[in-house]
């Protein structure tokens, strides 16, 4: 794989993994909710994603923001991310639940057979 390559799946696998979680610890943060209140009322998929945000949150700053800010393809994952937030809000806001379930079953192709895949390397 050329760099080119390499520094756009990278914004991705890590750029935009990173991004997601700094954008929920900053969300929750912003919600005047104290964190453990939160964790008491919590689900399995508010733990999971929590505990990967807690651990983003004890990265070093100065990185995670190098990681962001110096690959040219950062703004591309980002941008990615926003539109995705957009989509969602927009069909929740619309009451458009046929657009709702049609991005539910998108990621469910799209992240089909991954488990199986990750299981296999281990």
């Amino acid at each position: 794989m050329g760099p080119e390559e390499h520094d756009r799946l990278i914004a991705y696998v890590l750029g935009l993994s990173h991004a997601v979680n700094i954008a929920f610890f900053t969300a929750l943060a912003e919600s005047g909710e104290a964190a453990p209140r939160l964790v008491e009322m919590s689900s399995t998929t508010f733990d999971a994603q929590f505990d990967i945000a807690s651990d983003v949150a004890e990265e070093s700053p100065e990185l995670y923001y190098e990681i962001q800010r110096l690959n040219d393809y950062g703004g591309e994952s980002l941008e990615a991310l926003a539109r995705a937030v957009e989509t969602v809000r927009d069909a929740v806001a619309k009451g458009d639940f046929e657009r709702f379930r049609a991005l539910m079953l998108r990621g469910l192709e799209y992240t089909k057979g991954r488990r199986t895949l990750s299981e296999r390397r281990a």
